[in-house]
């Protein structure tokens, strides 16, 4: 039973980065080179940031991956790490920007996968 909480923890971790490269590549990425008022410094590290996530995304489904495999429990608790943390800051962020779900979803998204890990340690 674990194995496959664990596969569906990798499997929405890697649904949730492909969302992040098509839509955040065109809703965040694009407009943000196009707007001239943005020191290249600001927009560098945008763009910098936007790829730590994408590889921050990618780590936690290989993570779950790699304990869907029958490898060590630490790599789901890694992956467990990783979700709750993009939870609890995305949750946090949406709240304390008093901003609505369909504007600031992504944390929302990440605590099914977080929950899906917990339970294949627990089951």
């Amino acid at each position: 039973m674990d194995q496959i909480l664990f596969i569906s923890a990798s499997c929405l971790a890697l649904l949730w980065l492909i969302v992040h490269l098509i839509a955040g590549g065109r809703q965040i990425i694009a407009p943000a080179w196009q707007v001239d008022a943005l020191p290249p410094v600001v927009r560098n590290t945008l763009y910098l940031c936007w790829h730590f996530t994408s590889l921050a995304i990618f780590a936690t489904a290989a993570v779950f991956g790699l304990a869907a495999l029958g490898h060590d429990q630490v790599f789901a608790m890694v992956g467990i790490g990783l979700a709750a943390g993009f939870a609890v800051i995305g949750i946090g962020m949406q709240i304390a920007l008093r901003d609505s779900f369909f504007d600031l979803p992504q944390g929302w998204l990440f605590l099914p996968v977080a929950l899906l890990g917990i339970a294949g340690l627990v089951i």
